[in-house]
């Protein structure tokens, strides 16, 4: 997952172990660990590993709940995940191009009227 450059780190990866412990399957010993993994184009990128005991009872759930406590204790403390974002620099002198606006929808054309009698299934 990622996060701001402008994060407080020493806050945020305990609070994402935290979250981890708050679901019932993954284990206190040995407890999550949640690190900085990677300098992102766009955030801090973190990995979170943990442990479970009964993995043939399936992992996806388990990892689903983990997600939600981590994104719930996110907005909580008002921590955002980054989207992604670019910068374009314009050559002296040069204009930005036009906006880009989507093509205005169009009503279909010779649709044939419907008959009375084939509403009433006739």
């Amino acid at each position: 997952m990622g996060v701001g450059y402008d994060t407080d780190l020493d806050a945020v990866l305990p609070l994402i172990r935290e979250a981890a412990l708050s679901v019932p399957r993954v284990l206190r010993d040995p407890g999550p660990n949640a690190v900085l993994d990677s300098f992102g184009s766009d955030a801090l990128q973190i990995t979170l590993g943990y442990w479970i005991a009964d993995p043939d009872n399936g992992t996806l759930n388990v990892r689903g709940q983990v997600n939600l406590a981590i994104w719930h204790a996110l907005k909580r403390n008002d921590i955002e995940i980054p989207f992604p974002q670019r910068v374009l620099h314009w050559a002296e002198g040069a204009a930005p191009p036009p906006a880009v606006t989507p093509p205005a929808v169009r009503k279909p054309q010779n649709v044939p009227a419907r008959d009375a009698a084939e509403d009433a299934g006739d």
